[in-house]
């Protein structure tokens, strides 16, 4: 029996792998292409094999424990061994049939559920789902009596497992610091998030917390970022300086060249400060311990990022993804945004929480980035509506609020809040092909030759019309964001919108001086007086916008990957020993 239900298994595994390559045709060919422009490095081939021999193994145990239920089943019910292979080969239809139902009904994005779907539609599946696992369960139970006859030590012995998985902590537990001398800073980054689509900028929907905290913070109504790309706005909030001023100006610059010792958690870790930086999707942002933290909080990066967390999307493995187990098995995968069909917001709040770790008194500098919110905008459990990108990102919104209101729950049962300064913010806006999200009008187009953001064959995309973030600086809502401040006992701020121009380039200034830590040469100000009391002194009236590397296929509401990627790669290199991508330094120059 054992031989037939590992062939069937064996049978299956092929399945999977025939439908992914159907599936995957356009992400393989992609990489076929990327692979005769960037010579990939031998270093990434472990994690590879690694990869492929779990998406085998997982089914095998699989197998094993159907092929010991129905022995056990079989001791328990003293069955004939022809019934005990019936009752295995029933067991294995059913235990596949609920990794199938199971995978549908937690993962609204995998390739498999378009067979599942086209078979069984979603609200009967989970009827089925119910019912079959119903049959398990009490499959279960006898076979766990047949252990009792076959072993009474392992009857008792092997309980200990499930309950260590389930009590066994992770991480070690949190001790916040005890009367800090300076307060805890938290920068809590939403990427995307744009102001207009908020109850307190005028939305008719309303987000629980992020409206909620607006209301109790210091709001600037006019804050804006140099450059609408995640990494170089988060350089520009960390050194307090223009990108141009900086030298990071484009996603996955390589900073190896870059003066980083002045940077805001460079010097509050000389002031004795333990320096943080978490974040749920590092594929196009190089922010890690050269910028002056101490500890990275993020799933690994690099070549393997892309590759294994593209590829991870099988039902076995699937479910194990975002458990304990899950993380140690699937680091690509486990609480990355990247691998959007597999995202479960919680598992990186369980990423951030086990590895926030304290034993000394020191006070703490904690960046966190969500980037939900960011394109694509479903995630785990929000299928995709192609035709209506911005209800997407309404429900992006809607849950990464949810993750980041859970978070803050965390930081005041740790008593991390009792004395601390948060600031709320965006790296950037987002835009999507709405009228008038461009300041161009077609008379003013006409009239003065400005040129059109969407190539001229896009005959229904008009010229007041774009799409996306960091493509072009007459698009001003990609450029404007959330900004706030609000003190927990650590200070009062004033409570309300606070007008005049402001960005990024004056969190920095802001904090140091709060904390009354003489600022270096930046291109920021402090805004800590407007803060307190509500007002701008004086308000500057230039304000320096620029663009990032934008292909000609993103210049659409609907981006196609391969046409990207065709674009982009001549761009990028791999290193070849940490395998991360960078921007060429000789393209660095063209962009």
């Amino acid at each position: 029996m054992l031989i037939y239900l590992l062939g069937l298994t064996a049978v299956f595994i092929g399945f999977e792998f025939v439908f992914f390559l159907q599936w995957t045709n356009a992400y393989l060919g992609g990489y076929d292409l990327m692979a005769h422009h960037l010579p990939v490095p031998l270093v990434v081939l472990p994690q590879l094999i690694y990869f492929v021999l779990l998406q085998l193994a997982v089914p095998l145990l699989f197998t094993l424990l159907i092929f010991a239920m129905a022995r056990l089943i079989g001791l328990a019910l003293k069955l004939s061994f022809k019934n005990i292979e019936k009752l295995g080969f029933l067991l294995w239809i059913l235990g596949i049939l609920t990794v199938l139902l199971a995978n549908q009904y937690y993962f609204a994005n995998s390739k498999f559920n378009n067979i599942v779907s086209t078979l069984l539609p979603f609200k009967w599946g989970k009827i089925l789902l119910v019912i079959i696992s119903f049959v398990l369960f009490l499959a279960g139970l006898i076979s766990w009596w047949g252990l009792f006859k076959f072993s009474r030590k392992l009857f008792f012995l092997l309980p200990l497992i499930p309950i260590l998985y389930i009590i066994f902590p992770l991480s070690h537990s949190y001790e916040s610091p005890k009367n800090p001398t300076q307060p805890n800073i938290i920068l809590i980054g939403i990427d995307s998030l744009r102001p207009d689509f908020l109850n307190y900028f005028g939305n008719d929907e309303k987000l629980l917390f992020i409206d909620d905290f607006l209301n109790h913070a210091a709001v600037f109504s006019d804050a804006m970022t140099p450059l609408a790309r995640t990494y170089p706005s988060w350089a520009s909030l960390l050194t307090g300086l223009y990108p141009k001023h900086s030298g990071i100006r484009t996603d996955l610059q390589d900073h190896a060249t870059t003066d980083l010792s002045q940077t805001l958690p460079a010097i509050l870790q000389k002031k004795g400060y333990q320096t943080i930086f978490a974040t749920d999707e590092t594929r196009f942002s190089n922010i890690d311990e050269p910028f002056g933290f101490n500890h990275i909080i993020s799933p690994p990066s690099g070549l393997n990022d892309f590759l294994i967390g593209s590829l991870n999307d099988f039902p076995f493995t699937n479910l194990l993804i975002n458990t304990k187990l899950g993380r140690y098995l699937f680091p690509y995968s486990y609480g990355n945004r990247g691998v959007y069909t597999e995202y479960d917001p919680d598992a990186f709040l369980n990423l951030v929480e086990s590895s926030l770790a304290t034993t000394d008194q020191k006070p703490i500098f904690l960046a966190i980035h969500f980037c939900l919110p960011h394109y694509p905008y479903f995630w785990q459990k929000h299928p995709e509506h192609e035709q209506h990108p911005y209800l997407d990102y309404q429900a992006a919104l809607h849950r990464a609020d949810q993750q980041v209101g859970d978070f803050m729950k965390f930081l005041a049962q740790h008593k991390i809040l009792d004395n601390a300064v948060v600031v709320l913010l965006s790296d950037h806006g987002e835009t999507f092909g709405f009228s008038g999200d461009r300041i161009t009008a077609a008379d003013c187009a006409k009239d003065k030759g400005l040129p059109c953001f969407y190539p001229a064959s896009r005959d229904s995309e008009t010229v007041d019309q774009v799409a996306g973030h960091g493509t072009d600086v007459l698009a001003l809502p990609q450029y404007h964001l959330v900004l706030a401040f609000r003190f927990y006992k650590a200070g009062k701020n004033y409570r309300g919108s606070i007008p005049g121009l402001v960005s990024l380039l004056d969190v920095k200034p802001t904090l140091l001086s709060l904390l009354k830590i003489k600022a270096p040469l930046e291109d920021g100000h402090s805004l800590l007086k407007a803060i307190q009391t509500g007002r701008m002194d004086n308000t500057d009236t230039d304000f320096m916008l620029e663009t990032d590397f934008t292909p000609w296929g993103l210049r659409t509401v609907h981006p196609e990957y391969k046409n990207i990627l065709a674009e982009s790669l001549d761009y990028f290199e791999i290193n070849p020993v940490t395998t991360k991508i960078t921007v060429k330094p000789s393209m660095l120059k063209l962009i």
